[in-house]
Parts: structure tokens; sequence; C-alpha cells
């Protein structure tokens, strides 16, 4: 959630490559296996969106899309702030991710448990983070956050979209390393988000 009626997501989440557009989106935040605390509401795809390059070309440096909820639901849940940060900043931060895995080590949890892990970010490039905390499928979608400091509230910088790819690693020996990825937050997806968040509530189609 970065609004109160605003959910933003991997681009695959709401138009894949292979599937083409969800028809529908289930919304269920905090879901704790059967326990709804906030409830669902069902989304139809015309109320999503996916970045332009996405769209055009499923570049995955812009794999990033968004539900438009009929409702205010982020007034009950709250949001995330996002930020553009230089790769200087990052380097020196962790990177949080919590996510709905369809499986955690050998042990399948069907993805209704919220998983959370921290760790050390890996290298950035123009429009990717890469860092070693741990996701498995399912988590597409779920925020990459970091804090200014412990005592302020997290900020997302990405979108986590992908697994485990071999990158050349930030370190004085230029060895090889396992990374997870994002797209990362620059101005172009930042603006990209505002707009989103400006969308009349006119253009919205009813909840199903």
């Amino acid at each position: 959630m970065v609004g109160p009626k605003t959910v933003i997501t991997a681009g695959h989440c709401v138009l894949d490559q292979r599937a083409g557009q969800m028809a529908t989106i289930d919304v269920m935040p905090d879901r704790n296996h059967d326990d709804l605390p906030f409830g669902k509401i069902s989304v139809s795809g015309e109320n999503t969106e996916v970045h332009s390059k996405w769209k055009s070309s499923f570049d995955p440096d812009f794999d990033i899309g968004v539900i438009h909820l009929p409702e205010p639901l982020g007034e009950e849940t709250g949001w995330f702030s996002f930020a553009v940060a230089e790769k200087e900043d990052l380097l020196a931060k962790q990177m949080n991710v919590g996510g709905y895995p369809f499986a955690v080590g050998q042990e399948a949890v069907s993805g209704k448990e919220l998983w959370w892990h921290k760790e050390a970010i890996v290298d950035t490039s123009e429009r990717r983070i890469y860092y070693a905390t741990d996701t498995s499928g399912g988590q597409s979608g779920s925020p990459v956050w970091a804090f200014e400091d412990e005592a302020d509230g997290p900020i997302v910088i990405g979108i986590h979209a992908y697994g485990a790819s071999l990158i050349k690693a930030n370190t004085a020996d230029g060895g090889y390393q396992k990374a997870n990825s994002a797209p990362r937050i620059d101005a172009d997806i930042a603006n990209q988000i505002s707009k989103w968040l400006s969308m009349p509530a006119s253009d919205l189609t009813p909840p199903l």
C-alpha cells in the first residue's frame, strides 16, 4: 500500500508474459491462513495497470504495476512511504522483504503466511537492486524497504520481482554471488507511482 486506494506490485502479477492480463485479483492485507483481519476485496483486472515499458516489451527493469482499490482500505491498514535512493546510500543499508512465499525451505506454506527477512545489499545498477535477502516464489510484488535510521519508519526503494541470479559482487576480489533483485524506484518509477496515486476515483470500476 502506498496510499488509501493504491497497491503497488510487480508488473507480472497483473500482466504476465505467458498468462496475459489477470481477470481478477483478491486483495487480503495481513492474511494469516484463513484469518483476514482487513477482509477481502476482489478487484477487476480493469482496475490494474503496469508501467508502459513492461506492457510493451516485458522489460524486467520496469516490472511494476498497480492495483487501484475502489475503497480506501489504506485508511485502515496504513501505507508505506517510497523514495529514490542513491547507490551510496543503499550500499550502506540492509534490505527488508516481507511477503507470502509458496514455500520456506522444504516446507510448503501455500502463500498464506507472511514471512520477513533482511540481509545486506549486494549491489545496484541504474535500475535494479540486488540483495542477499531470502525470498521464494510467491513473493513477487513485495515491498523492498530500508530505514533512514532505526527511529524512522520504513521507506520502500524497490519492488521485489526476481529470484536468485548470478551477479558480480561489489567486493575487492570481484567474485560472483547469487542475489535476488527488484526494479529500483528511480525518478521515472517514482513519477509513475505518483501518477497512479492521483488517479481519479471516477475512473475505477465497482468492486466485484
